[in-house]
This record gives C-alpha cells, sequence and structure tokens, in this order.
C-alpha cells in the first residue's frame, strides 16, 4: 500500500515550473513539449559479518523539459526548481534540438553521398 505523495513534493510550485517551461517552449515553435518534475529517494544500507557499517539516505529533486520541434526531439534537465530555471531549460531543448538536427541532416548527406552511386539494396 502505498503512503501517498509527500507534502514536501506537492507544495513544490508544480503548475508554475511547468507553466514556465511550456509556455517558453511553445513561444520558440515547438511542436510538442512535456515537462517531468521528479523527486527521488535513494537509500543504501552496507553490512559486513551482518553488521551494519554504514546506512545513507539521499533525496534528489529535479526536472526535465522534451521538445520536438521542426520534427526533432531535444532535451535539457536541471535541479534549479525555479521558474526562470524551467523556462531555461526549454531554451536549451530547443537550442539541443537544433544542434542534433544539424547533426542528423550532415549523416543523411553522408548517407546519400555514399549511395548516389545506385541503388540501396539490401
Amino acid at each position: 500500500m502505498s503512503a501517498g505523495l509527500d507534502p514536501r513534493f506537492t507544495t513544490l510550485p508544480l503548475d508554475a515550473l511547468a507553466d514556465a517551461a511550456l509556455s517558453r517552449a511553445k513561444a520558440l515553435g515547438a511542436t510538442h513539449a512535456d515537462v517531468r518534475i521528479a523527486r527521488i529517494r535513494n537509500g543504501e544500507r552496507r553490512l559486513r559479518d551482518e553488521a551494519l557499517e554504514s546506512s545513507t539516505d539521499a533525496t534528489d529533486l529535479g526536472i526535465g523539459v522534451r521538445v520536438i520541434h521542426s520534427r526533432s526531439w531535444g532535451f535539457a534537465a536541471g535541479i534549479t526548481l525555479t521558474t526562470d530555471a524551467a523556462a531555461s531549460l526549454a531554451d536549451q531543448a530547443v537550442a539541443q534540438q537544433k544542434e542534433h538536427l544539424v547533426l542528423l541532416r550532415q549523416r543523411l548527406d553522408r548517407f546519400r553521398s555514399v549511395f548516389a552511386g545506385g541503388p540501396l539494396i539490401s
């Protein structure tokens, strides 16, 4: 049985963060955008000869923004949970997508030049 969502997570400005990123992505011309905000808890216990040697607990918070722009994906992630940072991640995702598109076009150009001499038979 689940204990429910931790209030320390649900009290974060989740809607404002998502809105900032999605609005910026739309303004940049993205045809799709999604935002993921995650809180991940990790625990580690080390035992030796049945005795506890160490115990650690950690919590990580982060946000990821994924976009489709010009029919290509872009992604950016960070750990700063502010609306400015969320909007900046949308900027980074679109910029990353543009770099990806340049590389993809270069690969397609190389592929076309290799097979320009005749039909492609597989």
